[in-house]
């Protein structure tokens, strides 16, 4: 490469070199930027809007991935939409306990004379451990349905394959699922033995649906 006004010549790849190196400082404060900008994002109610984000953040540095390989900018880029996307899961995590929580405050009250709106009228124990499952793997579902958003077809990192499996088997099945269900056996696990019969009915039975239904359809 020559320079036309120093008349300065350098070799082909010490000129990539350069330029890459270049490109990596300039696109250090940017990156920077966006990492705490998405960070933030992760912790609000629009799912699809900080997927499209992602998207257009990873899509727009491609031609400079192209243009200057060694600058590590696609790597750089790759981390940013996984730690982000982590983030999220955790947030997604945190709820889907949160709900437990209160679902099982819900079912506590339902078992004495004064209920909560979502079991009013359910007399029996069956009725009232079929409103708090359905509570429950819908919550799940839902949750579900928002991060498969991230593997939608149109945006361009989810067809990485060192993201997609990593995605769905560490972060959405161990990191959120079976960790979701882990929560609710140990809470289960260690509420003693002063529980009320009908409330120890309800949170066993719970458990058998989880062995025996609930994990194999999820």
């Amino acid at each position: 490469g020559i320079n036309a006004e120093y008349g300065v010549t350098l070799p082909p790849g010490e000129l990539e070199e350069t330029l890459s190196e270049f490109a990596y400082q300039h696109f250090s404060a940017y990156f920077q930027h966006m990492q705490s900008r998405f960070t933030t994002e992760t912790q609000g109610p629009d799912n699809a809007l900080l997927v499209r984000g992602l998207d257009r953040f990873y899509r727009r540095l491609q031609p400079v991935h192209t243009l200057l390989p060694s600058a590590s900018l696609d790597r750089i880029a790759s981390e940013i939409v996984t730690n982000t996307i982590r983030c999220r899961i955790q947030y997604f995590s945190e709820t889907l306990h949160s709900h437990y929580s209160e679902t099982v405050s819900d079912v506590k009250q339902s078992l004495l004379v004064s209920q909560p709106p979502q079991f009013e009228g359910q007399n029996t124990l069956s009725d009232i451990m079929s409103t708090m499952k359905a509570s429950l793997v819908g919550k799940l579902k839902l949750v579900l349905v928002n991060v498969k958003e991230f593997i939608s077809a149109d945006i361009t990192f989810s067809n990485k394959p060192y993201f997609r499996g990593p995605f769905c088997v560490h972060d959405i099945k161990q990191g959120l699922v079976l960790k979701y269900i882990e929560h609710m056996l140990q809470h289960v696990s260690t509420l003693g033995d002063n529980l009320p019969p009908s409330l120890l009915l309800v949170m066993a039975r719970l458990c058998l649906d989880l062995e025996t239904n609930t994990i194999s359809y999820l």
